[in-house]
Formats: structure tokens, sequence, C-alpha cells
């Protein structure tokens, strides 16, 4: 195992121990190479952070307007985004 995937390793343990003592919901997936994702789910906010095996860390932020909308609406967005 290369030291920059080491690095990568312990970022993700560190960060998964301290979203858990902060009671933040959040799954582990692997996306690209190299790459191990970290989907959060917060009130109002969802976050995508990705690890990198070099340690370098980037997070994307979602935010919700607020603003709740009714079954037509998933219906045409289901329909909008089908393959």
């Amino acid at each position: 195992m290369a030291i920059s995937t080491l690095t990568g390793v312990s970022k993700v343990h560190d960060l998964t121990t301290e979203l858990s003592a902060a009671g933040i919901h959040f799954t582990l997936r692997h996306s690209e190479e190299n790459v191990v994702s970290i989907d959060c789910a917060v009130p109002g906010q969802r976050w995508e952070i990705g690890i990198h095996a070099d340690g370098r860390v980037e997070v994307e932020i979602f935010k919700s307007d607020g603003e709740l909308h009714d079954e037509e609406t998933l219906k045409s967005l289901i329909n909008e985004f089908r393959d």
C-alpha cells in the first residue's frame, strides 16, 4: 500500500469518526478510482464528500430551498431524468 493511500484511508477514518461523534448520518460509497465518497444528510442539506487516495478532500453541498412539491412534480422529475 502506497503512503498516499494510507493518507486517504486515514482521512476517511478520521472524518467518519468525527461525523459519527457529531451524530451526522452518512453512507460510504466508491464512485471513481482512488476516491472514497461519503454522503451526508443533515436537515435541509446533503453533502457529497470525496476523499482521494492522496488525502485531498472535496465537498459539494446541495441545499434545499424548503419548498415542498406534489406527486405530479415527482412524476415530472422521473420522466425528465428517465434513461
